[in-house]
């Protein structure tokens, strides 16, 4: 595995691979600044068969794809001929993003039938209003009810939380965060640690609350869960790209080689805001832009591995025009997966078939697609299906949680 610095750029629209910066800095001020999160790339071989109702739990990059807690934005690039198989599926019914916006009190979370039903026997995403480390915030996965607050909100609370870091000073414990797991067999009214719980959401916490909320047992929310609820559907926003390059290498020596790795996913992110740069017929003049495709895809394009050279230095090979289909809302790991094996499935369809025809195709990377989450917690997961087995994941943001 690869490790790398990664800084968002200002709109977080685009996350891109810089090298680490050098222990003997010139500006000595720059030293106490915190460091960058770090971004984590790893490639692997997918296995001959994959049960589609069932997916794999241990392995990449299925295991980011449960890891990711919050996702707020979901971007899928394609080609424009595996979407004119799969797009109809995505922007009909399936491909429906549903999640409800509540209003309602930390109290009512923990009360009646909406902790009994959706808490204790359900398996539910929530994730409140207002900005992780700036105000009091709140989220729920897996039974476990995170709460992050200020110094005077925590010490009037008298539940038992660990500092954490804020954006303050870093040496002033300034911030706590508390965690409660609501489906231990000890959560239940009249148990004296439940009821200091539901003292300190009486006392202490007792405002009301917008929440975002997922039932990952029910992605299409069948009912409301809330008398507040507004439940929303949301479709994916389209967008038709030119012929692009894709610059697409399927061996081993290119997955591996770190330098491909970053200048696949700055090529990626430059795909995902539809710079023109990227674009088959581009000519700025270099003095203004000096981008170029990876110099280890140049490299095989001028030895004639792939493509061709009649784009010079700056262009080659496999030009496709190309898909962005975007969803913005609370997207649940269940719908998420739905869509990525959807894709999946369709791409060894269609090798399975050229297999069976004899038919070799006609270059690499024709088949593939890339996913990228960002989340709300400043997380971002991109993962990329180069063909039908091998899978290249960047990983990037607070990675230890």
């Amino acid at each position: 595995m690869v490790v790398f610095d990664v800084k968002p750029d200002r709109d977080h629209s685009l996350q891109t691979l810089r090298p680490s910066p050098s222990p003997h800095t010139m500006f000595p001020w720059s030293q106490g600044q915190p460091k960058s999160p770090p971004c984590l790339y790893s490639h692997c071989k997918l296995p001959e068969y994959i049960n589609a109702a069932r997916p794999p739990t241990k392995s990449e990059p299925f295991t980011s794809l449960n890891a990711t807690r919050f996702g707020h934005t979901v971007d899928l690039v394609l080609s424009e001929e595996l979407y004119e198989i799969i797009g109809p599926g995505l922007e009909g019914e399936r491909g429906v993003l549903r999640y409800a916006q509540l209003h309602m009190s930390l109290l009512e979370v923990v009360s009646g039938e909406f902790f009994n039903g959706y808490i204790k026997q359900g398996h539910v995403l929530m994730i409140s209003e207002g900005r992780p480390g700036v105000d009091n915030w709140f989220c729920l996965k897996d039974g476990v009810l995170r709460i992050e607050v200020d110094k005077p909100t925590y010490e009037r609370c008298g539940l038992v939380g660990k500092p954490v870091q804020g954006e303050g000073r870093k040496h002033i414990k300034a911030r706590y965060a508390i965690e409660l797991e609501l489906r231990a067999p000890s959560m239940l009214h009249g148990k004296k640690g439940f009821e200091r719980i539901v003292s300190a959401f009486t006392h202490a916490l007792t405002g009301p609350v917008n929440w975002l909320f997922v039932d990952l047992n029910a992605p299409e929310l069948p009912s409301a869960p809330h008398p507040s609820a507004k439940i929303k559907a949301i479709h994916p926003t389209v967008t038709r790209l030119p012929a692009t390059p894709a610059p697409l290498l399927t061996s081993d020596a290119a997955l591996a080689d770190p330098l491909y790795a970053e200048q696949l996913l700055e090529w990626l992110g430059l795909v995902l805001i539809h710079s023109p740069r990227v674009q088959e017929g581009d000519d700025i003049d270099p003095v203004l832009c000096r981008y170029t495709l990876p110099e280890t895809y140049l490299e095989a394009v001028e030895s004639g591995e792939v493509g061709s050279e009649k784009w010079g230095r700056k262009r080659g090979g496999n030009s496709d025009a190309l898909v962005h289909m975007r969803w913005r809302g609370l997207a649940g790991t269940k719908w998420m997966l739905g869509v990525w094996m959807g894709c999946l499935m369709e791409v060894r369809g269609q090798y399975k078939r050229k297999r069976e025809q004899e038919d070799e195709g006609e270059g690499v990377g024709e088949k593939w697609f890339a996913m990228n989450v960002k989340e709300f917690e400043g997380r971002n997961c991109t993962m990329m299906q180069v063909d039908n087995k091998k899978v290249l994941v960047w990983k990037s943001g607070k990675l230890d949680g």
